[in-house]
């Protein structure tokens, strides 16, 4: 006989107890471990995002810091002088660094220091951004549900950054609208000025404290682009070394006897080229170059052009005297007779930070007699442009002087001759405002410039029987060739041109 055994109710409930005790410890570890991986996670990406938000925060102070260089952009003879307002703008200065602090609510701050580095004649601002956030988790209770705040050290990040000032140059000769050789057959090709192994060095030459080069043909580059922002490039049969460019869709007329390329595709002799046509990968439709226009300087004062007197003068150690030759007045200096002089004032020469400058007032400002300048960094405004009639008519700068003016009217050199002795494009630069719409241009068979006229109309007439022709860099509206002429694109301008802007150069987060 089997005797059954029951449990009693008093040890079933024990069980269930136990049993529920066990149930809910495993549910309330895991909650636990959930609060506490939930908690991980979050005090994770609040790292994260404090981290990635430092790093933004230096990024903006980057962008305020560009903005302020940038003050005068697309005003390329006032954008240097951003160091001139930057108080009155809320940085303060110290020496030549400059400092603004800007707060972004309770979620961080960022440092910017902007420092105006000197490298020779240039100016590159250098930038160094610092962001501060600041991540938080709840603190410990105090009691009746209310939580203390627990504040972690700031994420610190740091931004450092060059500039370069960007002169939108494009290569060397640019049109805003059409581009026309007019079928005429011209070399365009380039040089580097500084760079012994792409032009005629001159070791006893200087400007501004650097040797430089002269154009030749047998150390040509083809680093030239010619180019326009519209949709046509009527290049005849032109031959150029380098490049051609238009506005997006720009259609390139090249005639059979025309040719584009780099030295192996042409060749040493463009008269009798290699290949004709355009070698790929030389023409290009992704122009869009700006052309902002040109304002005046406002000097505190300017100097009238000095009238001749009868009196001596002294250029370069030589004594020229007061001369009057067929009824001009003025001095004889080469066989020409120069009415107006300009040359370093005694005591105060002009520097590349310290320039001198003059406005023509004769004749409703407009230049009609010969001028010759041996002076550094002189600055010559003409409100009534340039009007030459005759070979008589001159402007000339002297060898180791350098110009730059800026012309309110059309220019017109007829038959006369703009001569820059020193053959360095930057001591003659020309600069057109809104009023300068038409310039011409006649065979001047060595013409050594800058040019920057953004409302031109350009025409070049005649043209020399050399190899050297034009050297430097044009930028204007428009552009005819009437006659056969040579084009040389020095590539420093590319460096030294006037910047429209400044863009980061380098940047590097720094620790």
């Amino acid at each position: 006989m089997k005797i059954r055994r029951q449990l009693g109710k008093k040890n079933q409930g024990g069980a269930l107890l136990v049993t529920v005790i066990v149930v809910a410890g495993i549910a309330a570890i895991t909650i636990i471990s959930y609060l506490r991986l939930v908690q991980s996670e979050y005090t994770t990406v609040a790292r994260s995002q404090t981290w990635s938000g430092a790093m933004a925060l230096a990024e903006a102070g980057v962008e305020d810091a560009l903005a302020m260089l940038n003050k005068y952009a697309g005003t390329p003879t006032s954008l240097t002088n951003w160091a001139n307002t930057a108080t009155s703008d809320g940085w303060t200065q110290s020496g030549n660094v400059f400092h603004i602090s800007r707060t972004n609510g309770n979620f961080g701050y960022y440092d910017v220091y902007v420092t105006n580095v000197v490298n020779g004649t240039d100016f590159t601002p250098t930038i160094l951004s610092i962001g501060k956030t600041f991540w938080k988790l709840p603190g410990p209770s105090l009691g009746d549900g209310a939580v203390a705040a627990s504040y972690s050290e700031p994420a610190v990040r740091k931004v450092f950054v060059k500039t370069m000032g960007d002169s939108s140059a494009s290569g060397g000769l640019t049109a805003q609208y059409v581009m026309d050789f007019n079928g005429n057959q011209c070399t365009v090709d380039s040089y580097n000025s500084a760079d012994p192994t792409a032009s005629y060095w001159h070791s006893t030459w200087f400007m501004n404290g650097r040797n430089f080069g002269t154009y030749t043909n047998t150390l040509r580059t083809a680093s030239v682009v010619v180019g326009t922002d519209g949709t046509l490039l009527n290049a005849g049969g032109v031959n150029i070394y380098g490049y051609v460019n238009t506005g997006p869709g720009g259609t390139v007329a090249i005639s059979s006897g025309g040719t584009v390329g780099d030295l192996n595709w042409i060749g040493p002799d463009p008269a009798h080229p290699y290949n004709f046509g355009i070698q790929p990968g030389h023409k290009r439709d992704d122009m869009n170059i700006q052309f902002p226009p040109v304002s005046v300087p406002t000097p505190a004062s300017w100097r009238s052009v000095p009238a001749p007197t009868a009196s001596n003068i002294f250029i370069a150690g030589q004594t020229y005297s007061y001369t009057n030759v067929s009824g001009v007045s003025g001095y004889q200096i080469g066989g020409v007779v120069y009415s107006l002089v300009i040359t370093n004032i005694n005591g105060n020469p002009g520097t590349t930070n310290n320039p001198i400058y003059y406005q023509y007032y004769g004749n409703s400002g407009q230049l009609q007699d010969a001028i010759f300048i041996d002076a550094t960094n002189v600055v010559l405004y003409l409100p009534g442009g340039i009007n030459f009639n005759n070979s008589k008519d001159n402007l000339t700068v002297n060898t180791n002087a350098n110009v730059t003016i800026y012309s309110n009217a059309d220019i017109d050199t007829g038959n006369g001759l703009v001569n820059n002795f020193f053959q360095y494009a930057d001591a003659l630069k020309i600069y057109g405002t809104p009023n300068c719409q038409n310039i011409s241009f006649g065979g001047n068979a060595a013409l050594t410039i800058n040019l920057y006229a953004p409302s031109a109309d350009v025409t070049f007439n005649g043209g020399g029987s050399t190899t050297y022709d034009v050297c430097g860099q044009i930028k204007v509206s428009n552009i005819k060739v009437n006659g056969k002429y040579n084009f040389h694109f020095d590539e420093v301008l590319k460096v030294i041109s006037p910047p429209t802007h400044y863009l980061p150069n380098y940047w590097q987060e720094v620790f």
